[in-house]
């Protein structure tokens, strides 16, 4: 009888415990407002790809590319294309590899000499 109790009570506890260590462990993902914080990059503003895809980049001194996005970069890509520039804006995605740059949501930006 003793047997059969202690079995019942691991068969119920045991997946119990487990579940609720499970859910103690899970971190919740930060709010994206939180995790993008501003940043500064300075660098030459370049034109990337082929027609229909092209996108609008960043390249500073150190060889990094990054891809400019948002409403500030269509006045960038318009008037200030082969320029350097000083751009203060988001990290919105991380890059993913060759070809796939990390993306910065522009805020503001300055000419620089």
């Amino acid at each position: 009888m003793k047997k059969r109790r202690l079995a019942n009570l691991a068969a119920f506890a045991l997946p119990l415990l487990f579940s609720v260590a499970g859910c103690a462990s899970c971190e919740k993902p930060a709010p994206a407002g939180q995790k993008a914080q501003p940043a500064v990059w300075v660098g030459r503003i370049s034109l990337k790809g082929n027609e229909p895809h092209t996108w609008l980049a960043l390249s500073t001194e150190d060889g990094t590319v990054y891809e400019l996005i948002g409403e500030r970069a269509a006045v960038i890509r318009d008037r200030h294309q082969n320029r350097r520039l000083r751009v203060e804006g988001k990290v919105v995605s991380a890059a993913k590899g060759p070809g796939f740059p990390a993306r910065i949501e522009v805020g503001a930006f300055s000419e620089v000499q």
